[in-house]
């Protein structure tokens, strides 16, 4: 209130009944106005804008008045990336930000649905250096690229994704980016042969272009797809067709070359492809000698002959096979006997026929494997599981959790059949683990997370989620990881506040806690995220912890970086509670209060005040709204107070010195005479 009279707005003053808000409503009236029934926004909007000053923010967000407001120092960013991405930006911010920063070399601004091809003139009239542009799914069309036809020749990566690019505007792209080495033209459903065309030309003349991404375009034939990859492809090292469910096999073929030349390709991306057989692996074996990462992620035509095919090249690194059901077991082993050598990266996600040959031969062959994601693989057991620690030492990410979202009838559980034996292998011999993913098993008990708290010190991101077994006692070991930014203990029942109290305390850097499911755990815990985390936590989640009252929920209040809240099915919790952390917590996106005591009408009434959310539908949800970009004057004004506290301490300093030089004079001086 103090701060509010001091900025000359009027105070806020609660009821004694109700809580409501006095001076502010739909039906209230400010004084010294003439109208009645306005609005909540704007009856309140002076109010909550000189408190926001007063806290020394620039400005906040209100519906309809996203405007971008000129800083005058006009700072330059530090990095000279700009990236605006999911902000409710206009034509008219895209302006003031390009004639402020004139200096910048790179530029996102992706999914701002309300910009149309007026950007592209602000761009190339002031921002001279851009290099790299992305603009994807800002409702660019032809005139924009026509705006741009004279700044293409600059840019060596552009990326305009899900815009109304038609065959006009790819021709205008072919003729005028002289040194463009990356283009992404994903799920532009415009694009038709003549497109593809143009690219193969641009591909061809100007020898540049390295990397492409067609991705979700359906329009384009097999023909035009083929001639592409037979004629021009080959300089390209990166390819992604992803979702290009027109293509068959015979699209493939021009990847095919002759015994003595070979595509450069390095990466090929080719998921969810389901018109996709074995012989198509015949066809990438064949032209991509050079090839390090494959994705062929959800073929489901794919089978152990495909694999076959591809123990040719003996230079991949990263594969992806997953929910790829016709891999075998022996099939996958004797992939990777062959081609596995010098394997990085390796994801079997639901690949359910997959087991313990497979995991040995990783371990046997596989002595650089540093990922391995095998979610939902059931046939895995502890014997597999030791094999793979003994050659994998190199061990930085492992997924091996149950997959409990799938429904499947043909397996008996999609549990993996590990027990303390294997797991206590993994955590002995492979100690640069960071991400530990063991969702769904249960025999991950308190004496692993000790072994792996006491081995595994730099641990990144944990997932026990439904180990019911955990306890305080192992729960409390976690304070010794203090780098564990991401812990999810959904479903462990027996954890209570003696183990999340102590654990909390030394886990300084935690982002991310979900304790859904934990009905033992009380409001200590709350107060402790609070008191230790309130910097770095930005995602709770608390569903279902019946014992958490608003004493605790109260104490959130302090995490001022939180914008993720789950209160869902929390009794206890009152609209008072509720009302208290939205004034205090604003970097609030997600808000979900299903199961409390928190009324519809309650949320319609007070979101209009968030800055960063929006009620979701007739849901007692909050969810996020375009964020504003009134956040980059926030950017710059935080810029130019730690230039001028660098500019401050730099002369400190010198005078510091200064005097310490005259002093040391004066004694010399002294001892002289």
């Amino acid at each position: 209130e103090k701060r509010a009279k001091h900025a000359g707005a009027k105070p806020k003053k609660f009821a004694a009944t109700t809580g409501r808000l006095r001076g502010v409503g739909p039906h209230s009236r400010r004084p010294g106005s003439q109208k009645r029934g306005r609005s909540a926004v704007a009856t309140f909007s002076r109010y909550y804008k000189s408190i926001r000053v007063a806290q020394e923010i620039d400005d906040v967000s209100f519906p309809g008045r996203d405007v971008l407001y000129a800083d005058e120092a006009k700072t330059k960013p530090l990095d000279g990336a700009i990236d605006f991405s999911f902000y409710a930006m206009r034509d008219e911010d895209v302006a003031v930000v390009a004639a402020t920063c004139v200096d910048a070399n790179e530029l996102t601004l992706q999914r701002n649905m309300y910009l149309t091809d007026a950007i592209c003139d602000a761009i190339t009239a002031n921002m001279t250096r851009l290099h790299t542009l992305r603009l994807p799914h800002c409702s660019i069309t032809l005139n924009g690229i026509k705006s741009l036809q004279s700044y293409l020749q600059h840019l060596y990566f552009l990326d305009l994704s899900g815009n109304d690019i038609n065959d006009d505007g790819v021709y205008i792209l072919s003729c005028n980016c002289v040194r463009l080495e990356t283009l992404v033209l994903s799920e532009c459903a415009a694009l038709r042969d003549h497109s593809i065309q143009y690219i193969a030309q641009l591909i061809k003349s100007r020898r540049a272009l390295r990397h492409l991404d067609l991705s979700g375009n359906i329009k384009f034939s097999n023909e035009v797809c083929l001639s592409l990859l037979a004629e021009g492809g080959g300089r390209l090292e990166s390819l992604n067709l992803s979702n290009c469910s027109q293509l068959t096999d015979l699209c493939m073929m021009g990847l095919q070359r002759g015994r003595t030349h070979s595509m450069s390709l390095v990466k090929l991306v080719l998921q969810n492809m389901h018109t996709l057989h074995d012989s198509a692996c015949n066809f990438i074996s064949l032209g991509c000698k050079k090839l390090e990462e494959l994705d062929l992620r959800n073929c489901l035509h794919l089978s152990d002959a495909g694999l076959q095919y591809l123990t040719r090249i003996q230079t991949l690194r990263r594969v992806n096979f997953a929910e790829c059901p016709g891999i075998s077991d022996e099939g996958f082993a004797s992939f990777v006997e062959q081609a596995g050598a010098r394997f990085s990266s390796v994801d079997v996600t639901s690949c359910i026929k997959i087991g313990d040959a497979s995991f040995t031969m990783l371990g046997e062959t596989s002595n650089f494997l540093s990922v391995l994601k095998a979610n939902g693989v059931s046939r895995v057991s502890d014997a597999g599981l030791m094999k793979l620690a003994d050659g994998c030492q190199l061990l930085t990410a492992i997924d091996c959790s149950a997959d409990i979202n799938t429904l499947d009838t043909t397996t008996q559980s999609r549990v993996p059949s590990l027990s303390q034996r294997g797991l206590k292998a993994l955590f002995k011999k492979c100690p640069q683990l960071t991400e530990v993913n063991f969702l769904g098993v249960h025999r991950f008990d308190n004496g692993i997370l000790k072994l792996m708290a006491k081995n595994c010190a730099g641990v990144l991101r944990l997932n026990v989620h439904g180990c019911f077994t955990l306890t305080d006692e192992g729960i409390a070991r976690l304070a010794s990881v203090p780098t564990l930014e991401v812990l999810d203990l959904t479903g462990c029942a027996e954890v209570t506040d003696e183990g999340i109290v102590p654990a909390v305390e030394g886990l300084v850097n935690l982002r991310k806690l979900v304790l859904a499911g934990m009905y033992k755990v009380k409001d200590a815990s709350l107060w402790q995220i609070a008191k230790s985390c309130s910097k770095t936590i930005s995602h709770l989640e608390c569903k279902s912890c019946d014992m958490m009252t608003d004493y605790g929920v109260a104490a959130l209040s302090d995490c001022r970086e939180l914008t993720y809240l789950g209160l869902a099915n929390l009794d206890e919790v009152s609209e008072e509670c509720v009302r208290h952390l939205m004034r205090n917590c604003l970097s609030l996106e997600h808000l979900d209060v299903r199961g409390t005591r928190v009324s519809d009408n309650f949320l319609r009434k007070y979101t209009v005040y968030m800055p960063f959310c929006k009620k979701f539908g007739g849901a007692r949800r909050l969810v996020a709204r375009p964020r504003p970009i009134r956040l980059f004057n926030k950017h710059l004004k935080e810029q130019r107070s730690k230039s001028r506290a660098a500019t401050i301490m730099t002369r400190n300093v010198q005078a510091w010195i200064t005097a310490l030089l005259n002093e040391r004079n004066r004694v010399q001086r002294e001892a002289a005479a």
